[in-house]
């Protein structure tokens, strides 16, 4: 791969733990355009003023970038971002490319662009599951991701996935706004059809450097995971971990 398309590709590869000559797994955002301006977001995405959206890569180099990752042969890809699907078109191009190859694809996604015929096409270019933030309830989440509406829209965007028989899991950062509400958090979540809840701590990067009244105090965080062990033992069905695919 050229060196120019490495340094514009924004890709992270984990290495093998068996010493296979290979990545483990490659993390690729894709682009930092966004729909929304989420407090938390560690990479500015949605912010013209803070990224240079005319440096991404254009389409074929997209492709480019593609099929040299799948000539390594990772155990796995994370297509992430910004919002992946803002470029769908690459997402398709590159969920292809990996389908070919055999290589597990996931992908994190705010869900707000999800249609009928967008999780139709992930499910068919065997999308392996798709993670969508959700971090609280209602106003809850609103307040998070700074978009009146936000929860109904992902909730509506998570049940036409599920319809199209996509593997969905769900993405939760602990904050102020939602951190006394996780037990009926899990359990709604549960009842959508979700089995899988993974926690990302809110690092202060980006604009989560401005917004530092989200992280909960000492005692806030202790009795947060009070409350995630007693949810783990409440409901052995589900997976509920710390961790980023």
């Amino acid at each position: 791969m050229k060196q120019t398309l490495i340094d514009k590709a924004h890709l992270f590869a984990e290495s093998s733990t068996n010493n296979e000559d290979r990545p483990q797994s490659v993390y690729w955002d894709i682009t930092y355009r966004c729909n929304l301006m989420c407090k938390h977001c560690l990479n500015n995405a949605g912010d013209p003023s803070q990224v240079n959206y005319q440096d991404e890569l254009s389409h074929k180099e997209i492709i480019s970038v593609a099929n040299d990752i799948a000539s390594l042969k990772p155990g796995s890809i994370c297509i992430c971002g910004g919002e992946p699907l803002v470029r769908k078109n690459e997402v398709f191009t590159i969920l292809q490319i990996m389908k070919k190859a055999e290589i597990p694809v996931n992908m994190v996604s705010n869900g707000l662009l999800v249609t009928d015929e967008i999780a139709e096409l992930l499910h068919s270019l065997n999308l392996n599951s798709i993670q969508i933030s959700l971090d609280g309830l209602g106003g809850d989440h609103d307040r998070f991701r700074n978009s009146d509406g936000a929860f109904e829209k992902t909730i509506k965007s998570i049940k036409i996935l599920l319809k199209h028989k996509n593997i969905v899991t769900i993405s939760f950062v602990p904050n102020i706004y939602n951190h006394n509400t996780f037990e009926t958090f899990v359990a709604f979540v549960r009842n959508l059809g979700c089995n899988v809840i993974r926690m990302m701590p809110l690092t202060p990067l980006g604009r989560a450097k401005e917004n530092l009244d989200l992280l909960l105090n000492s005692t806030q965080t202790f009795m947060f995971v009070q409350k995630v062990n007693f949810m783990i033992e409440k409901y052995p069905d589900m997976s509920i971990v710390w961790g980023d695919p």
